[in-house]
């Protein structure tokens, strides 16, 4: 039994998918900060980071 689970590659659920998607736009979007003036993303950008935080705070995940 372990031999099978240590052979079978670990499976997501659709939230940690979905998590993880999120987790990289969040990233992609921290990092084009630098790309404009001052550091600071335009307002529906910056909106998006924050909706995008507010999201994995809800499924556990701490940024």
């Amino acid at each position: 039994m372990l031999r099978d689970l240590l052979l079978e590659p670990p499976t997501r659920t659709r939230q940690q998918e979905r998590a993880n998607d999120l987790i990289w736009e969040y990233r992609d979007l921290y990092a084009s900060r630098f790309d404009y003036e001052d550091d600071r993303l335009p307002a529906e950008r910056q909106e998006r980071l924050d909706f995008i935080r507010l999201e994995l705070e809800e499924m556990g995940y701490c940024l």
